[in-house]
C-alpha cells in the first residue's frame, strides 16, 4: 500500500504499477487519521485474506468457514478509532483462532516444497521397471526424466487426460 509520493521511486511499484492503489494523502491533516486511513486498508487485505481461506476450504468439500462478519466491524472501528466491547472482542478473537487454524493445516504443505512420490515410482507402475531404469546411464536418466515431466506436470494440472498421460508416458520408454 503506498499514501504518500515518496514511495513512487520504489522498484516493484514501477515494476508492477497494477498490483498498487496510490492514494494522495495531503487532504489528511492529522497523522492519527492517515494512521486509520492505512490500517483499515490493511484490515481490507486481511479480509480478502480470510475470503482466499473460506474459498479453499469450499473447494476441498469442508465445512469448516472463518467468520468474517467481524472483520467489518474492526474496518469500520479502526476508521473511527472506537474499541470494541466484549462480545465483538470474543467475535474477533474467535475469527483470529480460526485463521490460525488455517495457517496451522496449510501451513504443513508449505513446508513440504513440492513433494511428489518419486518419478521413479511412476515410470515403474507405467511399466517401466526398476531393473531396466537402474540399468540406464547418468545421461539416459536426465533424458527419460525430461521427457517423463512434461507429461507429469500436464496431468498434475489436468492439462492432459489420465488416458493422454498413460499413452504418452509409456510411449517415452516404448522407443528404448
Amino acid at each position: 500500500m503506498v499514501l504518500t509520493k515518496d514511495y513512487f521511486n520504489r522498484k516493484e511499484i514501477i515494476e508492477n504499477p497494477h498490483n498498487f492503489i496510490v492514494l494522495d494523502t495531503k487532504h489528511i491533516l492529522y497523522r492519527h487519521h492517515q494512521l486509520a486511513l492505512e490500517l483499515a486498508i490493511e484490515v481490507t487485505n486481511f479480509i480478502n485474506v480470510l475470503n482466499w481461506a473460506n474459498e479453499m476450504y469450499k473447494n476441498i468439500g469442508s465445512t469448516l468457514q472463518i467468520d468474517t462478519s467481524i472483520m467489518y466491524e474492526v474496518f469500520q472501528a479502526t476508521l473511527e478509532d472506537k474499541p470494541f466491547n466484549e462480545e465483538q472482542i470474543k467475535r474477533y478473537v474467535k475469527t483470529m483462532q480460526d485463521y490460525e487454524d488455517f495457517i496451522s493445516y496449510t501451513g504443513k504443505f508449505a513446508e513440504l516444497e513440492n513433494v511428489y512420490s518419486p518419478s521413479e515410482v511412476e515410470l515403474m507402475l507405467l511399466g517401466y521397471s526398476l531393473s531396466m531404469q537402474s540399468d540406464l546411464g547418468k545421461q539416459e536418466v536426465v533424458d527419460l526424466h525430461e521427457r517423463y515431466g512434461e507429461f507429469s506436470g500436464d496431468i498434475r494440472f489436468k492439462k492432459i487426460t489420465v488416458d493422454q498421460y498413460i499413452k504418452g508416458a509409456r510411449s517415452i520408454f516404448k522407443k528404448k
